[in-house]
């Protein structure tokens, strides 16, 4: 089991560049395609966001907004170095601290179920894999959440303040449209915790599936977006 960081071009220059694109035959597809996590590998699309960007004499703020590709669950990671390493380690600790309560609330597992799960996760992890590509297919998970960031840096000048744990964790309860086809177009609903703690149980435990995700329903749907302010509201 590898961890791979799917990287925007704008997250690959942060952290150095020469990460290489993934091979394909396709070469009109080459740095867009759309991947899959498996027993094999757990794929996280990631973005680098500077959230100071064209605001002089502004607190510098840089997170990276990583989405994982099957269950479009979110983790919201705040980083002061463009370190390879160090961010390898504060990624696998928040990766956690994200998963465990999802897997926990969608009734998946115990607390103590999931530190065994984590012990054969230990077991498998072979490290992790950088490479430069872009699915556009959660490209509107990624832009929602940082409109949420955004609208709460413009309003205190930091993060400081905001509970990343709690946003992200409403954010992985909330229902989002995945594409199943693009002839015709169609749609299905997950709930991020749901998939995730399906994916975690399955992988780590060997344990059938308990088909927590819920709906596949394939007619419209409403927008994703979800208002900072329904969360702001949860939190007071």
């Amino acid at each position: 089991m590898k961890i791979v960081f799917s990287g925007s071009n704008d997250f690959c220059r942060w952290f150095g560049g020469g990460m290489p694109r993934y091979e394909t035959p396709d070469k009109n597809r080459v740095g867009r395609l759309s991947l899959r996590s498996d027993d094999s590998q757990m794929i996280w699309q990631c973005q680098y966001l500077d959230l100071a960007k064209y605001r002089d004499g502004w607190r510098s703020e840089v997170v990276v907004i990583a989405v994982e590709m099957n269950s479009r669950t979110t983790v919201i990671v705040p980083v002061n170095s463009n370190d390879k390493a160090q961010f390898e380690d504060q990624f696998l600790n928040a990766m956690i601290d994200a998963i465990l309560p999802l897997c926990v609330a969608a009734k998946a597992m115990s607390k103590l179920d999931f530190l065994v799960t984590l012990q054969r996760f230990d077991d498998v992890f072979k490290g992790f894999e950088w490479v430069r590509n872009t699915d556009l297919s959660v490209s509107g998970n990624v832009a929602d959440v940082q409109q949420w960031l955004k609208a709460e840096y413009d309003e205190s000048g930091s993060l400081a303040r905001m509970d990343l744990l709690g946003l992200q964790d409403y954010l992985n309860q909330q229902p989002k449209r995945v594409k199943v086809s693009d002839t015709p177009k169609r749609h299905k609903k997950v709930v991020p915790m749901n998939v995730v703690a399906d994916y975690w149980m399955n992988v780590f435990s060997g344990t059938p599936d308990q088909q927590t995700q819920g709906s596949t329903e394939t007619k419209p749907l409403a927008s994703n977006v979800i208002c900072m302010e329904a969360f702001k509201k949860i939190k007071k």
